[in-house]
């Protein structure tokens, strides 16, 4: 159940995330947030 909410919460992210990462300022903050939540 957690597993399958992980994996459609990923795919939705990283397919919003393909769509932006054409501008790249919007790339940066992506990698930004990406970063800031890693740590």
């Amino acid at each position: 159940m957690w597993q399958n909410c992980k994996v459609y919460m990923l795919c939705t992210f990283s397919r919003n995330c393909l769509s932006l990462v054409q501008q790249p300022v919007l790339r940066i903050s992506i990698m930004t947030m990406v970063m800031n939540k890693s740590s």
